[in-house]
């Protein structure tokens, strides 16, 4: 069987795409309009990929929010930033967070990284330290509850 070169082209550049990283199926789809090709082979290339199981949403929300995880702890807040942001949808989502949550405490991640991030301090008063610490969760994306509880035990002191 004789393949069309410009879905031979497609499949290539996708493949080298994923050789990088997984991706999700709307990455694929996004990068291939970029170099300019066309609805109905992106369709051809993103079935065919998902055939030979190199694309599947629910297993690339998992290994992203692994990665985040174990690279630079965030909380469930920009996880699902960061996969909706990468076209996952909702339900998949919430079953990567879910399965996150199982699998990490919220409230020791988020004391695991404030207190190494309080340890870059040095000697400041501690409003100060409680601020910048608090803000730093924050963009971390943890909840506000979980932070408040990570400084009530930080600055029990």
């Amino acid at each position: 069987m004789q393949l069309d070169p410009d879905f031979k082209q497609a499949l290539g550049f996708s493949y080298q795409l994923l050789s990088y990283r997984p991706r999700s199926i709307y990455e694929i789809r996004i990068k291939l309009e970029e170099k300019g090709y066309k609805g109905e082979l992106i369709d051809k290339v993103i079935e065919r990929l998902k055939g030979l199981h190199y694309l599947d949403d629910k297993n690339f929300a998992k290994f992203w929010v692994e990665a985040k995880m174990k690279l630079k702890p965030v909380g469930s807040m920009i996880l699902k930033r960061d996969l909706e942001e990468r076209g996952i949808e909702e339900a998949l989502i919430g079953e990567a967070i879910k399965d996150k949550e199982t699998d990490y405490d919220e409230f020791k991640t988020a004391y695991d990284v404030a207190e190494a991030k309080l340890a870059t301090y040095g000697k400041i008063h501690k409003l100060k330290a409680m601020k910048r610490i608090y803000d730093y969760l924050v963009r971390r994306g943890f909840k506000f509850d979980i932070i408040r509880q990570v400084l009530d035990e930080l600055f029990k002191k």
